[in-house]
């Protein structure tokens, strides 16, 4: 496997899409500088150079906001999400989906947030298990009672106590 030196951190590394970020005009077809060596500098240069990033930032902001509007690039980062938050496939996603037949496994309604429109991936946050998939309001009202069954059933007794 062919490697390269990086002239930011003088380590030699694979010449790959892992390491190294693409570069049409190298010959090797990559860039000279890894990719934590290209992260660090960038990162050194915006917090030496603030009012260029948010001049920069400003500039493009039309251009970002149409690019990510598109509904295949909406999806395409969709998918990321849930793949890396979840550590699933979306095609696991997909098929959740489908056995519950695209609606809230708790209030058995499809997703009426607009600006979302899909449903949550419910898990339990000390085990990571995947329970279902659930619409904004049940996620949020599940996780503002913190996961706890006991906080639950005291919310019914409240609210058969006080009808």
């Amino acid at each position: 496997m062919k490697t390269r030196l990086c002239n930011g951190c003088n380590q030699d590394k694979p010449l790959d899409n892992e390491h190294f970020v693409k570069d049409k005009n190298d010959p090797s077809g990559f860039t000279y500088r890894c990719k934590i060596c290209r992260a660090k500098a960038h990162k050194e240069w915006s917090l030496k150079n603030p009012e260029k990033v948010k001049a920069l930032n400003e500039k493009n902001k039309d251009v970002r906001k149409a690019y990510y509007a598109r509904p295949e690039i909406k999806m395409k980062y969709r998918k990321k999400a849930i793949e890396h938050a979840f550590k699933i496939k979306y095609e696991q996603y997909e098929k959740m989906l489908e056995e519950q037949n695209n609606v809230c496994a708790i209030c058995k309604k499809p997703e009426t947030c607009t600006k979302l429109n899909f449903l949550s991936v419910d898990h339990d946050h000390s085990t990571g298990k995947i329970r279902g998939l659930l619409c904004r309001a049940c996620n949020h009202g599940i996780g503002n009672f913190l996961d706890s069954v006991e906080n639950l059933t005291e919310a019914i007794h409240y609210l058969n106590k006080n009808k």
